[in-house]
């Protein structure tokens, strides 16, 4: 789990408090990451190293 609340006051993620484009989100080719847009990504690193496990 990857908690996004923190990076929704940075300009590039603002957009996903918009719901529907929240949903919208793509794993990126190779699982390398995921991202909405060209502007608004997560890789893997970031995902894996800031992200919980879930039991």
């Amino acid at each position: 789990m990857y908690d996004l609340k923190p990076r929704l006051s940075d300009e590039r993620f603002s957009i996903l408090r918009d719901r529907g484009f929240f949903k919208a989100v793509q794993v990126d080719g190779g699982g390398f990451g995921i991202s909405w847009n060209d502007d608004g990504d997560l890789s893997e690193n970031e995902l894996w190293t800031e992200g919980k496990e879930l039991n």
